[in-house]
């Protein structure tokens, strides 16, 4: 999985780290988190989690490293042309 930030002309590459699922004695997760670590030059430089519950993708916090700065992101899960896959193929800011 990659990111990209506004401004840059390289994708940066995040890299899968954990999942933490919620209990509900004896039925499947129904909310998730999934965290990437994003590497630069082979430096952690932040973690980007991924909150999901059920099928519905709910948000992204990127959390910087060099100053433990959170940074929250919503899905538009419906995006005009986007085959209604929960993440847009093109920036939204």
């Amino acid at each position: 999985m990659f990111v990209k930030y506004s401004g840059q002309q390289d994708s940066i590459r995040i890299f899968y780290s954990k999942i933490i699922k919620s209990k509900n004695d004896g039925i499947p997760a129904v909310y998730w988190a999934k965290t990437y670590i994003e590497k630069v030059k082979g430096k952690i430089t932040g973690e980007y989690t991924f909150t999901n519950a059920g099928t519905y993708q709910l948000d992204v916090t990127y959390t910087r490293k060099k100053d433990n700065k959170e940074f929250y992101f919503s899905i538009i899960e419906l995006t005009e042309g986007n085959d209604d896959r929960p993440f847009r193929l093109r920036p939204c800011f």
